[in-house]
């Protein structure tokens, strides 16, 4: 079946509406890098990357950002994805990318690509679809610099085949929207 991931900058509604969606069509629902999976890499690295004590490198916590999606994967995602059922995922390899090129430096965008590619190796082999959401203004208070991730965001959906955008406007109309999608598969 279908892993339907749900991406765009915090703020968008991302979270909400993967819940509703799990929680509404009875589907599984998993988020990068692991705050619904206790115990498990992402959690710690989920942690780490909160922890505004620790001194890490933008670098070194993307890849670790890395590691743990590829665990997830393995360890939860692929063999849940092979019973045949749907699944809801927040967030994936692309989160990292854009997050990544907004706050590692050029110099070391090669090494974040390369550590990326790991990870897109593995997605290529699964049936998935990105779902976009968007919105002018974010639902809650960012630190991020909105505007410009958002703007990142959209030229990939521009680029990108495939790629559902969906203006989330703080209605039911765009959750009704995807499961519909997802109950016609």
């Amino acid at each position: 079946m279908t892993i339907y991931v749900l991406e765009g900058p915090d703020g968008v509604g991302k979270t909400y509406f993967a819940e509703t969606l799990s929680r509404e069509l009875d589907l599984p629902l998993f988020s990068f890098p692991g705050k619904h999976t206790m115990g498990s890499l992402g959690e710690r690295v989920y942690q780490m990357h909160h922890d505004k004590t620790l001194d890490v490198h933008p670098l070194s916590m993307q890849i670790m950002h890395i590691a743990a999606h590829i665990d997830l994967l393995y360890n939860h995602i692929i063999p849940m994805h092979e019973t045949g059922k749907n699944i809801i995922m927040d967030r994936c390899w692309l989160s990292t990318a854009i997050y990544g090129v907004q706050y590692v430096d050029n110099v070391y965008s090669a090494n974040l690509e390369l550590a990326l590619y790991a990870e897109k190796l593995i997605w290529d082999k699964l049936d998935y679809k990105i779902i976009l959401l968007d919105t002018e203004e974010p639902f809650k208070q960012v630190n991020e610099d909105f505007k410009s991730l958002r703007i990142m965001y959209l030229k990939f959906a521009s680029l990108e085949e495939g790629v559902l955008t969906l203006m989330n406007n703080g209605t039911r109309s765009p959750i009704d929207y995807v499961k519909g999608i997802i109950s016609d598969e």
